[in-house]
């Protein structure tokens, strides 16, 4: 009987020395829900999804459905053109450049000129021209291209490079001291193939969706609060390639950022688009989505039919 009343106590000892605390969960608002957006430019928003359209009318928010022909003459170039027109083309090529050559995982296409295409892949950046596919950046396995973007006139391009994940992993255990950063924010120039590391960190994807400015100065991109920005947080961030610095622009939970004609970046929040206004400094609300996020955002200043 001694035996048992001893182990209990202990146990009710480890219950509560090791106990763990619950928390009632409480509805949290993030940030202030924004004002509907009334006055936007006319214009439409192309949403697209793997085998589908969206097509937006900024100015009523009539929602419409379709399918656009696949051609290099439409009034945007989708993505899924590039998969049907160029992927078909190119993928025996890129496999020259790729030791993994089960899965070509293709990460964007950019168009830069009327017959000239960015394509970025998970090992590399790459022009294709006339046929022809030309290699700017080549990454050796294991290490990988997570998010990508192509400056407007092409000079430049910028990328997330990642490592494996045990070299992630050791350096998470040992912040940073046991080897060079996992993760990487560089930029390369595609006519000279010269690189710069922009930003250095050891987490899991600590840079999210870099994405130029139309001026092709400014890069936008968000961190998931680790380093250098361990005080603001989560967030979408412009980094100054004229002068280098980096200043924080608006707390940004989750989302991708696609830079609209007139010079604001829009922002996909889930089931919600929104616009933030660079220099107002303003989130905005447009419109709410019956779906997931797109995976690409265009825009038109035609009707798209």
């Amino acid at each position: 009987m001694k035996k048992v009343v001893l182990i209990f106590l202990f146990l009710s000892f480890v219950g509560v020395s090791f106990g763990v605390e619950i928390v009632e969960e409480k509805n949290i608002s993030l940030i202030p829900e924004p004002e509907k957006v009334e006055n936007l430019k006319e214009g439409y928003l192309i949403l697209e999804y793997k085998n589908y359209q969206l097509v937006i009318d900024v100015k009523s928010s009539k929602v419409e459905e379709t399918h656009l022909p696949c051609d290099y003459d439409s009034p945007v170039f989708l993505y899924t053109c590039g998969e049907r027109l160029i992927k078909p083309k190119i993928i025996n090529e890129l496999r020259k450049y790729s030791k993994l050559t089960r899965n070509i995982n293709i990460r964007k296409y950019d168009r830069i000129g009327k017959d000239k295409f960015g394509i970025c892949t998970s090992f590399g950046l790459f022009f294709y021209q006339n046929g022809k596919l030309e290699p700017i950046s080549v990454i050796e396995s294991p290490a990988y291209i997570e998010d990508c973007d192509f400056s407007p006139d092409g000079k430049f391009a910028v990328y997330v490079f990642g490592k494996h994940f045990f070299g992630t992993i050791i350096n998470a255990m040992t912040f940073g001291q046991m080897s060079k950063s996992s993760y990487l924010l560089k930029e390369v120039n595609t006519e000279t193939k010269r690189e710069k590391v922009i930003l250095e960190g050891y987490k899991f994807f600590p840079f999210y969706s870099p994405v130029y400015s139309l001026d092709g100065n400014t890069i936008y991109f968000q961190t998931d609060g680790v380093g250098r920005f361990k005080d603001k947080g989560k967030g979408l961030y412009a980094y100054n390639r004229v002068n280098g610095s980096i200043k924080y622009e608006v707390f940004v939970p989750f989302g991708n950022p696609f830079v609209m004609p007139d010079g604001n970046l829009l922002i996909c929040y889930l089931r919600n688009i929104y616009i933030y206004d660079i220099k107002k400094k303003d989130l905005l609300h447009v419109f709410s989505l019956d779906r997931d996020c797109p995976e690409f955002i265009y825009y038109s200043r035609v009707p798209v039919k």
